[in-house]
């Protein structure tokens, strides 16, 4: 079924902080968005790796797969 209103997602406009530090988010190449009241945040090696620590890979056998340290 077809919602009867269209939602867009909107750039994140409040302060947000990533391991103690403000992101500019209007200066992101792909910025945090916010759809529905949910924050997403980009899976950008910037934001997986440098700054979460995840590790990433992917194949085709197994799809994307991200673990922590």
């Amino acid at each position: 079924i077809k919602h009867p209103v269209t939602i867009k997602p909107t750039v994140a406009e409040f302060g947000i902080y990533v391991n103690g530090k403000k992101i500019d988010n209007s200066a992101e190449p792909y910025p945090i968005l916010i759809y529905k009241d949910i924050t997403y945040f980009p899976m950008t090696w910037r934001f997986g790796v440098e700054e979460f620590g995840w590790d990433y890979k992917y194949t085709n056998e197994t799809g994307l797969q991200i673990s922590s340290h």
